[in-house]
């Protein structure tokens, strides 16, 4: 089995890359309490599990992962990464996965629990249009549960 490896850290992030036999390379985003701690990040298990080529971005801080933290990282991602990406983040995670899809180069999005007041912000910007991305991009949420669906 190939080993992880870091492939970038700086103050805002550590980018842990998992060789696997997928076509595609599957990026996450970590949530909102997730720290680093070695070469974990979230989704590697099941990565692991499954032989996805993996990148796993974890956030040093609550900062929501700014697009300036995410530039900085594009190019060791497009250097490990296929030319293929799907994007895969819960709760902080999947805010950035939909926040930084364009800039990674992400063709769909699984975003788990998304934080909704911040994903508004996005909408409303144009980094995530959903009628260009109905059948790419997947939000699961609760809509009954404030936290994920506040009332506008």
């Amino acid at each position: 089995m190939l080993q992880s490896k870091i492939i970038y850290e700086d103050n805002d992030c550590v980018a842990i890359h998992l060789p696997g036999k997928s076509n595609f390379t599957l990026i996450t985003f970590g949530g909102l309490t997730h720290r680093p701690n070695g070469l974990w990040f979230w989704g590697k298990e099941v990565a692991e599990k499954i032989g996805f080529d993996s990148i796993g971005i974890v956030a040093k801080s609550v900062h929501w992962y700014p697009r300036s933290a995410i530039e900085r990282l594009v190019p060791a991602i497009e250097s490990h990464s296929q030319t293929t990406r799907v994007g895969y983040g819960f709760s902080m995670g999947a805010f950035g996965a939909l926040k930084n899809g364009r800039l990674l180069g992400l063709t769909h999005v699984l975003a788990l629990s998304p934080v909704n007041y911040k994903l508004r912000k996005i909408l409303w910007r144009g980094d995530f249009l959903p009628e260009e991305n109905t059948d790419l991009t997947r939000i699961i949420h609760d809509p009954l549960r404030l936290v994920d669906f506040p009332p506008p």
